[in-house]
């Protein structure tokens, strides 16, 4: 006589909340409302400034970013077209994900004439990978792929000074939610609140 098992329901696993909060390149995503307040609370008024220079250890985060960029970048290589506006910025996103081994890019705080972007931001992946672009950014560059050098080349028109390079201490989401304005703002704080690492008495 055969014996037939039967099979018993397989245990559901334990049901575990994945955080929803993501970062994007370019474009609005609905978040939860309460990520959509933490984001804001990240540049609120009464919030740490979300940017400083970098102190001489290097970056203390994995984000790094420009500001400002240089008036009217995007529109004197492409003009005003949108899709050729979207592919440039594309292009730049893909040339600094396969060179530089970034996570994303993000561009935030648009101009209000130009409608182009105030800031840029690289995401790395660890701090290390940060530190190691910004000492071969204070060398002058040359240890980039050829194509890293001309697409700096092309945003800040040849010309990248320390005082536009600063640690990103918030998501880059949370930048969306600026203005130029704001962002303007928020540069002489990141300066008076001393660099992200400072040195060691």
């Amino acid at each position: 006589m055969a014996i037939t098992k039967t099979r018993e329901p397989a245990a559901k696993p334990p049901y575990v909340r994945r955080p929803r909060l993501t970062l994007q390149f370019f474009g609005k995503r609905r978040l939860p409302l309460i990520d959509q307040w933490l984001l804001k609370e990240l540049v609120g008024p009464g919030a740490e400034p979300p940017f400083l220079q970098i102190g001489p250890g290097g970056p203390q985060s994995p984000m790094i970013l420009f500001a400002p960029l240089p008036k009217d970048w995007l529109a004197k290589l492409v003009g005003r077209n949108r899709a050729k506006r979207f592919d440039q910025l594309l292009a730049i996103k893909r040339c600094c994900q396969q060179h530089l081994g970034v996570l994303d890019v993000g561009f935030v705080g648009k101009r209000e004439k130009s409608q182009d972007a105030f800031a840029l931001v690289l995401e790395f992946r660890d701090v290390a990978q940060a530190r190691h672009f910004c000492t071969a950014l204070d060398a002058g560059g040359e240890a980039f792929h050829a194509d890293v050098i001309a697409v700096l080349q092309r945003v800040f028109a040849g010309l990248i000074t320390r005082e536009m390079v600063y640690a990103c201490l918030v998501p880059h989401e949370a930048l969306t939610r600026l203005g130029e304005k704001d962002l303007k703002l928020l540069l002489p704080k990141a300066r008076q609140s001393g660099p992200d690492n400072p040195p060691q008495a």
